[in-house]
C-alpha cells in the first residue's frame, strides 16, 4: 500500500495591484526555499539560497521566525501555488494565490 502526500493550500484571493504577503514560520537559522507552480504544473524556484530571480518579489524576515514572501503590485500571472520549504525539502506551508483582474 502506498501513501501519497496530499499538499494542502490556504487560498488567498486578492485583486490585481495589491501587495501580497505569504508567511512561512521557520527558525531564522534554517535555509528556506519558496517555489511557484503555475496552472500548467510548471514549477519555478522563487527564493533559493538567498537569491530571488523575479521582479516585484522580495522576502522579509522577522524576529518571530517568519519568512515572508512579498509580491508587490500583484498581477493575474502571479496566480498559482506557492510552497515554502525548510532545509532538506521539508514542506512547511502552501498557498493557492488567486489574483483577479480589476
Amino acid at each position: 500500500m502506498y501513501c501519497l502526500e496530499t499538499r494542502k493550500y490556504a487560498r488567498l484571493d486578492v485583486m490585481a495591484g495589491q501587495l501580497v504577503e505569504l508567511l512561512c514560520n521557520i527558525s531564522l537559522s534554517v535555509d528556506i526555499m519558496w517555489t511557484y507552480e503555475n496552472d500548467k504544473g510548471h514549477v519555478d524556484y522563487i527564493y533559493l539560497n538567498g537569491h530571488i530571480d523575479k521582479p516585484r518579489i522580495a522576502t522579509t524576515r522577522t524576529a518571530g521566525g517568519f519568512h515572508s514572501l512579498v509580491i508587490s503590485d500583484a498581477s493575474v500571472t502571479d496566480s498559482g501555488l506557492y510552497d515554502c520549504y525548510a532545509a532538506k525539502r521539508l514542506r512547511k506551508v502552501g498557498y493557492h494565490l488567486v489574483v483577479a483582474s480589476t
